[in-house]
Formats: structure tokens, C-alpha cells, sequence
């Protein structure tokens, strides 16, 4: 579930799921091999933070791109990229091998 979560917001973020594109949950069950009920958690935690709208009668769309998501998913990548980076040359200075 956790995969198919994370193959999702990878493809919001970068816009491979475009602005408006409906997301069917019989089609991502159909595709993943899991269940519905699957389905629709993940959709919801999704619509949840803002990548998706659930529309009565017609399922999960995607919502147009937010500034703020933007943002915060630049700031995100920066700390994690600072903090491999920092992890890296520690180890360069104490001589071990990575």
C-alpha cells in the first residue's frame, strides 16, 4: 500500500498526473491487483494533503499545482539532499568507505 502511496505522489509532484486528470479506483485496482477499499485510503490520504479533490459522482481528480506544495516539496529535497550530503562527508573525514 505504502509503494503504491508513494508511486502516486511521486507522479502528482512531478506533474505526470496532470491538473484535472480523474483518478478511477476501479482502474488503479485493476492495475496494482489491490483491493478497493486499498484504493480509496490511499486516495483519500492523498486528497487529504491536497493533491487530490474527491468530487461526489466522479471520483478523485487531481488539483491544480499550489504554490505552497511547490515549495514545500523544494524545501524537503534541499534538507535531505543537506543532510546526505553532511552524513557524506563525515564519513570522507573519518575514512570510511561509502
Amino acid at each position: 500500500m505504502e509503494q503504491l502511496y508513494e508511486e502516486l505522489k511521486r507522479k502528482l509532484i512531478a506533474v505526470e498526473l496532470k491538473p484535472g486528470e480523474r483518478l478511477s479506483e476501479n482502474a488503479l485496482s485493476a492495475e496494482t491487483g489491490m483491493n478497493r477499499p486499498y484504493i480509496r485510503k490511499i486516495l483519500t490520504n492523498l486528497s487529504d494533503e491536497g493533491y487530490l479533490e474527491t468530487l461526489p459522482q466522479k471520483g478523485s481528480v487531481v488539483t491544480k499545482i499550489k504554490r505552497n506544495m511547490v515549495r514545500e516539496a523544494t524545501h524537503a529535497h534541499l534538507v535531505i539532499e543537506q543532510a546526505i550530503l553532511s552524513e557524506l562527508v563525515n564519513k570522507v573525514k573519518s575514512g570510511e568507505e561509502f
